[in-house]
């Protein structure tokens, strides 16, 4: 079985042909067949846009990257440091992640409180946890980003 269809099985066990046709936007019976020859290790009937949708699926979903990888020709695999890069890299996204949304927060609770042109009381009050907030996503965050970037200079070093 080719490192496509490993991958697709993997992914797909768990799925009935009704779930992964509203994942792929495709018929019910087409995924069924789909399903179907998954199984006995065909990818022919599986289109591009399909596994690309899958893809997709996958990486918002369960957070990994297995079709992505088996797209990969075996040739420009990464080696287990590059692995160990990437794994160290996508550890700091939360804390990346996590002040652009307190960010966001704020900004929108500060431009709904000033848009009659006055800070009220109650507005003030309800600014202080955010602003508060805020800095310690942007405390979290300019550490993952100091690290980010010696991980990336390593990583440049080593070529």
């Amino acid at each position: 079985m080719s490192r496509l269809a490993t991958a697709l099985r993997h992914l797909t066990d768990s799925l009935s042909g009704a779930e992964l046709a509203d994942i792929l936007d495709v018929p019910k019976r087409t995924a069924d067949r789909w399903l179907a020859e998954l199984r006995d290790g065909n990818t022919d009937n599986w289109h591009a846009g399909a596994i690309a949708a899958l893809a997709a699926h996958e990486a918002s979903s369960w957070g990994t990257r297995r079709i992505a990888d088996a797209l990969v020709p075996e040739a420009h695999l990464p080696t287990v440091a590059e692995h160990a890069d990437a794994d160290r890299v996508a550890r700091l996204l939360p804390a990346i992640l996590a002040s652009h949304r307190v960010n966001a927060e704020l900004l929108s609770t500060m431009a709904a409180d000033l848009s009659d042109g006055v800070l009220q009381e109650h507005e003030a009050r309800s600014l202080l946890p955010l602003v508060r907030q805020a800095q310690a996503a942007a405390t979290d965050k300019h550490r993952a980003l100091v690290h980010l970037e010696q991980l990336l200079i390593n990583r440049l070093r080593r070529g």
